[in-house]
């Protein structure tokens, strides 16, 4: 809002401050130096742009029936045929409607044919007989080589393609989601044929973690914000990760509380509440465990409500001092760690 000398004259005839009150107020703020101009915010996927994704990938499933049931009875020739047909011409409808500015039907339409091109090459391998004849791979070469890369590869281009027209920054999720689902295709590859829960978890964390930073170096750099939905799907790789590994040693559970308390940093320093509801869920978590472990049974159901008391109390203090605390927080780090930090975490 701009002030003007106009305003506090109006105030002074309305009995607020005296007119010389309003001159001498006005030289000072004349004198002021300008305030810096605020950070801007890179606007987020909404609700309406979530739901319309969601609707087109489900209005997808119809189509994939249809393409199963020729399958059984023409065979996978015709599948391949039908489901690229069915994916084509909804790519080229949501194209057409965008350029009448349907936005909201272009999304539904453009996410129908996003979810339609993995299952149409995944069609087309076995019209060719390649999903069928290929041995399971030894390692992960032959993973790169064999039929279970090219169904994801097709769904990353094509979502690469529907963020570079619908520029709607959840469809970047949504590729972490699919490398994700390509880590966990990959690990009897780079663990053996029978990979346990525990490497799973493994790759999990690991593939979180690179989403996070890359989540990081775009955090501030891009007009929408991306970077919000990338810190959303690693956090859930990571620390879906950790908390599921199967290990019960101490040295592993004091190893996830420290991560815990530093994605309670890491929100104050990027100024991301996700980080802080993974870092407080895990660390109610944690203490759970050590209560199971420890205590009676008799008293655990009142140590586990002081537990989801203590969440939601500061939960509420979180809220209310954020600001604060992440203010506090940069202000005694470094200039040059201050300089790596988003522009909205660095002010």
């Amino acid at each position: 809002m701009e002030l003007r000398q106009e305003d506090l004259l109006a105030v002074a005839r309305q009995g607020v401050v005296t007119p010389a009150q309003a001159d001498e107020l006005w030289r000072a703020l004349s004198a002021a130096p300008p305030a810096p101009d605020p950070v801007p915010v890179a606007p987020s996927s909404t609700a309406r742009e979530v739901l319309l994704l969601a609707a087109g990938m489900l209005a997808a499933a119809p189509a994939a029936a249809v393409a199963l049931s020729t399958w059984e009875r023409f065979g996978g020739a015709a599948a391949a045929f039908g489901t690229s047909a069915l994916a084509a011409a909804a790519a080229l409808a949501g194209a057409g409607t965008l350029r009448r500015r349907a936005p909201g039907a272009s999304a539904a339409l453009l996410a129908a044919g996003l979810a339609l091109v993995p299952f149409a090459v995944h069609c087309g391998e076995h019209w060719i007989g390649w999903a069928v004849t290929s041995p399971p791979p030894d390692d992960l070469g032959d993973w790169l080589l064999g039929h279970r890369l090219p169904p994801l590869a097709a769904a990353a281009a094509a979502t690469v393609v529907a963020l570079r027209i619908l520029r709607y920054p959840v469809l970047a999720a949504a590729l972490a989601a699919i490398a994700w689902f390509a880590a966990m295709d990959a690990a009897p590859a780079i663990f053996g044929p029978s990979p346990t829960w525990t490497q799973h978890a493994l790759l999990s964390t690991l593939l979180g973690l690179a989403v996070l930073g890359t989540g990081f170096g775009l955090d501030g750099r891009t007009r929408r914000d991306h970077a919000g939905w990338l810190y959303v799907a690693g956090l859930v790789s990571f620390w879906g990760g950790l908390t599921t590994a199967q290990s019960a040693s101490r040295t592993s559970l004091v190893l996830y509380v420290t991560v815990q308390l530093w994605l309670l940093a890491a929100a104050l320093l990027v100024r991301r509440r996700a980080f802080a509801i993974a870092g407080a869920i895990g660390l109610a978590g944690a203490a759970g465990r050590i209560a199971d472990a420890t205590l009676e049974p008799a008293a655990l159901p009142v140590v586990f409500a002081a537990v989801a008391a203590a969440l939601a109390g500061g939960a509420v203090l979180w809220i209310r001092h954020e600001a604060r605390m992440s203010g506090a927080v940069i202000e005694r780090l470094p200039r040059r760690v201050r300089r790596l930090l988003p522009r909205a975490g660095a002010r």
